[in-house]
C-alpha cells in the first residue's frame, strides 16, 4: 500500500502598498499552517514602494531557503492591476491547489490541512469559495478561492480585462462553475480579515471605475455571460525576479488549450495520462466529440471542459480547432512507419475484434461512432489496407508540419520511436506549456500499448 502524500498547497498573496497588512497576516498565516508539511506561501510584490522587499528578506530567510516562502518582484507595476497580479502569483506557485489569500486576510490554524482534506475527499472536480457573502461578517474575504492547478488553467485564470476591485473573483467563480466544477463553501471559521476603509483598498488600483457597488458587479459580470475561457493564454505575463535573484524569470503566454494531433496508435493514451499527472484535465477519444466535429453538431462542451484533448477526431480537424480556440498549442506524437503499421494491423485484427466483442460495442452509427466510424473518416474505408493506411499516416504528419511551418512555437513533436529518458520528455512538455510545474517523480506513462491489449485480451478469452 502506497503512503499517502498530501497535495501541495500554495497560498497566493499579491501586494502593492499594503505592507502594514502583510506584517500582520503573513507571519500569522505561516505559523497557523506550520503543521502542514507540503506548503508554500507565494508573495508577489507588485512594485511596492513601502519596503516590502527588505521586510520579506529580513523576516523570512529560513522560509525562503526551505521553499516555504516564495518572494517574487514585478518591477513594472506602476498601478495595481489586480487580476494580472493574481494570475502572476498563481502561475509562480508550484502547488497542486492554489489559494488566493488577500493581503488583509488571516487563515486561522489548520486552513491548509482543511483544504487538503476537502480536495482529497471530494476529488479534483471541485473548487472552494465563500458563500452568502455578507459585508459585515465576511467582507474582504470574498476573494478567498481555492482551485486545482488544472482548474485555474482550464478557465484561463482571472479575467485581465477587470483591472479594478471586486468583479474579478465573482466572474472567476462563475466561470469555474460553468466549466463543470462543483463549488464547496469554505467554513466561516477560516474567514478572518483586517478591518480597513475602502479608500485604502482602492488607492493603488489601475482603474477606479470598476468599484464595489452591486449594480456595477452585475454589469461587468453580465458582459462575460456565456464565457468559460478568457485571456487566450495571456495569463499573468511579464518579467519577475524570484527570491531576490538578479536573473529575471519570463512568464510567457501559456496555451489556452492543447490538442494532441498525433494519428491513432502514436501513444495518445499515454499523452493524455501525462497531462493528468501534470494536473491538467485531459480527454482521450470521445464519441460525443466525434459526433460534434465530424457530424457537424458543434456541441463543443468537451473542449470547454478539458484542457487537453487528443486521439480521433482531433487529428482530423485540427485546423478547425485552431481557428475556434485562439491561443491553443498542438502536440504531434508520431513514430517510425513500419512500427506504426505493425501496431495498426494488430489493432484492427482478431485481437481488436475480440476487444470490441468484450465491450459489447454497438454497430457504428452517428449516434454511436465507434472505432470503425473513425477509421472511415480517417481512411475512407473500414477495411485494413496497409499501403493506404501507411500513406495516410505519413501524409498527416507532413501536413501538420507544413501547417505549422511558420508557427514553430505552437507545435511540439514527440517521436516515440526515438530514445528519450522520462525526465527529458517531461521537461520538454513543461517547457512547451510555459508553466512552472514541478518535474513529476513518476515515469512518463506507457498506457494501453497494443502488446498489452493483446495480452489482456488473450487472458480474458481463455
Amino acid at each position: 500500500m502506497t503512503d499517502y502524500k498530501p497535495p501541495k498547497i500554495s497560498f497566493c498573496t499579491t501586494c502593492k502598498g499594503r505592507l502594514n497588512h502583510l506584517q500582520k497576516t503573513v507571519v500569522h498565516n505561516l505559523e497557523a499552517n506550520r503543521g502542514y508539511p507540503n506548503f508554500e506561501y507565494v508573495l508577489l510584490d507588485y512594485a511596492s514602494r513601502d519596503g516590502m522587499a527588505g521586510w520579506v528578506k529580513n523576516t523570512f530567510p529560513t522560509e525562503i531557503e526551505s521553499g516555504r516562502v516564495v518572494y517574487a518582484y514585478f518591477p513594472r507595476g506602476d498601478k495595481f492591476h489586480m487580476t494580472h497580479a493574481k494570475n502572476m502569483a498563481h502561475r509562480i506557485a508550484s502547488g497542486n491547489i492554489l489559494v488566493n489569500v488577500d493581503a488583509d486576510n488571516f487563515t486561522p490554524e489548520g486552513f491548509a490541512k482543511y483544504l487538503a482534506h476537502k480536495f482529497t475527499k471530494k476529488g479534483n472536480n471541485i473548487y472552494m469559495g465563500v458563500e452568502n457573502l455578507d459585508k459585515d461578517t465576511k467582507g474582504g474575504c470574498g476573494g478567498r478561492i481555492a482551485v486545482t492547478r488544472g482548474a485555474f488553467f482550464l478557465v484561463g485564470g482571472y479575467d485581465e480585462k477587470f483591472s479594478g476591485w471586486s468583479p474579478d473573483d465573482k466572474d472567476f467563480d462563475r466561470r469555474l462553475s460553468s466549466a463543470g466544477l462543483i463549488k464547496h463553501s469554505i467554513d466561516d471559521f477560516f474567514l478572518k480579515r483586517i478591518e480597513h476603509s475602502d479608500t485604502e483598498r482602492l488607492k493603488n488600483l489601475a482603474s477606479s471605475d470598476q468599484t464595489f457597488t452591486d449594480y456595477k458587479h452585475q454589469d461587468v459580470i453580465a458582459a462575460n455571460t456565456g464565457k468559460t475561457l478568457v485571456n487566450a493564454g495571456e495569463i499573468g505575463c511579464g518579467e519577475v525576479y524570484i527570491n531576490f535573484s538578479e536573473t529575471k524569470t519570463q512568464l510567457k503566454p501559456v496555451p489556452s488549450r492543447v490538442f494532441g494531433i498525433g494519428w491513432h496508435k502514436t501513444a495518445t493514451t499515454s499523452l493524455a495520462k501525462a497531462f493528468e499527472i501534470l494536473g491538467l484535465k485531459a480527454l482521450h477519444w470521445s464519441p460525443t466529440l466525434h459526433r460534434s466535429l465530424i457530424y457537424g453538431e458543434r456541441d463543443l462542451r468537451e473542449v470547454k471542459d478539458n484542457y487537453m484533448l487528443c486521439d480521433f477526431p482531433v487529428p482530423l480537424v485540427y485546423p478547425l480547432l485552431d481557428e475556434m480556440n485562439p491561443g491553443s498549442k498542438f502536440i504531434l506524437t508520431t513514430r517510425e512507419g513500419d512500427s506504426w503499421l505493425k501496431s495498426i494491423v494488430s489493432h484492427m485484427g482478431l485481437e481488436a475484434e475480440s476487444i470490441r466483442r468484450m465491450h459489447k460495442r454497438k454497430k457504428d452509427t452517428p449516434d454511436f461512432p465507434g472505432g470503425h466510424a473513425a477509421h472511415l473518416c480517417a481512411y475512407g474505408t473500414t477495411r485494413l489496407d496497409e499501403g493506404l493506411f501507411l500513406r495516410r499516416f505519413n501524409a498527416h504528419n507532413n501536413e501538420v508540419r507544413e501547417y505549422f511551418s511558420e508557427r514553430p512555437d505552437d507545435l511540439l513533436t514527440i517521436d516515440i520511436s526515438k530514445p528519450e529518458d522520462d525526465k527529458e520528455r517531461w521537461q520538454r512538455i513543461i517547457d512547451f506549456l510555459g508553466m512552472r510545474i514541478p518535474l513529476p517523480q513518476e515515469a512518463y506513462p506507457k498506457s494501453f500499448s497494443t502488446e498489452k491489449r493483446i495480452e489482456n485480451t488473450k487472458k480474458r478469452d481463455t
